[in-house]
């Protein structure tokens, strides 16, 4: 069975975080509902450095929405492995790195019923009762066997990702992320 982990934001110091300038129409529930996006114009999501964090550049790019922004050195060695869930979209990032820009917003679309609700630690809020916060998250395998990087519906903030993208970042030495491992059932 394979094995899954949670995306978590690298929390060391010296990680440069960028402010979002401009997000134009492109709010945070654009994306967290399991949707490609057909018309994308990289000029309207603008991220600049926030002075009191203009420390080195990560593959992973910590920002002030929580947004994921990839590495044009990941993005194409994602795209190369074959990685499936994620959409790439171009942002603008000032400075530009030449060893990092083009930074990709990633739209991660597939929205898994992974989340196992019998066996997971959860918060309940509002009312209808929604889970508001995981404690400790269990998955079942079924159907996130053939995903590499997914969100669940139950929660939307949060990134799941497979062994396979786990060990092709730590192989290739890219920064910015952190990984949590998820337990899984067989079911």
């Amino acid at each position: 069975m394979k094995k899954y982990f949670k995306l978590i934001r690298q929390l060391t110091k010296n990680i440069r975080v960028m402010k979002a300038e401009s997000l134009g129409k492109y709010d945070e529930y654009l994306y967290r509902h399991g949707k490609l996006i057909s018309e994308w114009n990289k000029e309207e999501m603008k991220f600049s450095t926030i002075e009191d964090y203009a420390y080195e550049f990560t593959d992973i790019l910590r920002n002030d929405v929580d947004y994921l922004l990839f590495s044009n050195r990941l993005k194409k060695t994602l795209e190369d492995s074959e990685i499936k869930g994620a959409q790439f979209l171009e942002v603008k990032v000032a400075p530009e790195i030449p060893d990092y820009c083009p930074y990709w917003f990633v739209n991660v679309f597939h929205i898994s019923g992974a989340f196992n609700l019998d066996e997971s630690d959860y918060k309940l809020w509002g009312t209808p009762p929604r889970v508001a916060a995981v404690t400790n998250v269990i998955l079942n395998h079924g159907p996130i066997k053939d995903i590499d990087i997914f969100r669940l519906p139950e929660f939307l903030p949060s990134v799941y990702v497979s062994e396979k993208f786990k060990k092709i970042f730590e192989s290739n030495e890219f920064s910015g992320i952190q990984f949590q491992k998820i337990q899984c059932t067989q079911t």
